[in-house]
């Protein structure tokens, strides 16, 4: 296990790392050593058997795993859509399977809010905070990455890619969560409104040939000299307006575009999505499950002994310097941390329609099958289980 994190510091260069895309940070990487001995493997076997799921679906090819050396190579600074990627920004289904499947934290899951829904880094912030991850000494044991808007295939999709994206979407969960296959990089700020976007409005729910139908409504509104664009892929309206205070003003004015005359569901929006990470639910769902089994491995001293020696599983990654996220929890217990994760994503801005029940069921079934996973490692939990039972009476 040394020999294969020094070659992960080989792989970088061997000399450093960077700060950012471009800028060398000072200092040489340093392998971390990781020492499982049997009895450690034995124990964290049942966590590994989580993954078997993930494993699966990346090996078919439905979750398409970036190159990790291949964003620190500088080589695309602007993430695409997975239609859109070059085939070599992609590792082999088959590899990328089998650095989940070491169990050494090796593949990267990237939670962020998007802030648009037809680019999600429309101002870069966020890739190159992950390409100044990647290329820390925090970062260097990653090959892969999970990048939503490029590792899953995004509208329009074909009959077959859309099955895809379903089975996919089953695994959600899982990858964030997986106690020994994944690293979470989590990017919570953010970015300022870009100047462009800070005029435009977005219209969901109006057939592509109902411009004329648009304008009247924007006309009767109040709302003059909008620019109109329908852009297919996401099947949205864009409305530019002359500034960001007009912008802001025909929002207003826009409340109810069904009374207005539109379609029934109809529904106007700032094109860039400002809405804090804390408050979305897919992020909600994302984080809560990132560090359920940190959480829960501090109740079993073995357990906890064999998962410190892997690399830490989650980090923030939007600030100069990346931060380990370390959860403090032993006091509340699993029970009270389950409902505030379950209440989080209720409370949570969601903009898919059924992305709520779809999240919220993803959530239960990880939370059961954590439970069982921890429980078959053997070992018996100490201090006192404030956690929920599931149907069969066993601890989640």
């Amino acid at each position: 296990l040394e020999a294969a994190d020094a070659a992960a510091a080989a792989r970088l260069g061997g000399g450093g790392a960077t700060g950012d895309a471009g800028a060398p940070a000072p200092g040489p990487l340093k392998a971390r050593r990781i020492s499982l001995t049997p009895e450690d493997r034995e124990r964290l076997a049942p966590l590994r058997a989580l993954d078997k799921r993930i494993i699966e679906v990346v090996r078919k090819g439905h979750i398409h795993m970036l190159d990790a050396d291949y964003l620190r190579s500088g080589k695309i600074t602007k993430m695409l859509r997975r239609q859109d990627m070059p085939k070599e920004a992609f590792l082999a289904p088959e590899v990328a399977a089998a650095h989940i499947e070491e169990g050494l934290r090796k593949a990267g899951g990237l939670t962020y809010g998007w802030q648009c829904c037809v680019d999600p880094d429309p101002t870069g912030a966020v890739i190159k905070a992950v390409i100044r991850f990647l290329k820390s000494p925090e970062g260097q044991h990653i090959t892969c990455l999970f990048w939503d808007f490029s590792s899953l295939w995004q509208n329009p999709r074909s009959e077959e890619q859309d099955t895809e994206f379903g089975l996919a979407l089953d695994v959600m969960a899982y990858l964030y969560a997986s106690p020994v296959g994944t690293t979470v990089l989590r990017f919570k700020k953010m970015p300022p409104v870009p100047p462009e976007m800070a005029k435009t409005l977005a219209v969901f729910k109006v057939d592509a040939g109902a411009e004329a139908d648009l304008r009247a409504v924007l006309e009767r509104a109040g709302v003059a000299g909008a620019a109109l664009e329908y852009v297919g892929a996401k099947k949205v309206w864009q409305v530019v307006l002359a500034s960001a205070e007009a912008a802001e003003a025909a929002l207003g004015k826009l409340g109810s575009l069904e009374e207005l005359g539109l379609p029934a569901g109809a529904f106007a929006c700032t094109w860039f999505n400002a809405a804090a990470y804390d408050g979305r639910g897919w992020c909600s769902l994302e984080s809560g499950v990132s560090t359920e089994a940190i959480a829960r491995a501090r109740f079993y001293p073995q357990l906890k002994k064999a998962m410190d020696e892997l690399p830490a599983k989650m980090w923030e990654i939007d600030g100069e310097a990346p931060v380990e996220v370390v959860e403090q929890d032993d006091a509340q217990g699993h029970g009270p941390r389950v409902a505030a994760v379950r209440a989080q994503i209720e409370a949570a801005k969601f903009t898919g329609k059924g992305d709520r029940a779809t999240v919220l069921g993803l959530f239960n079934g990880f939370v059961t099958h954590i439970g069982n996973a921890i429980n078959a490692t053997g070992e018996g939990v100490t201090g006192t289980y404030e956690g929920e039972y599931n149907a069969a009476g066993e601890r989640e």
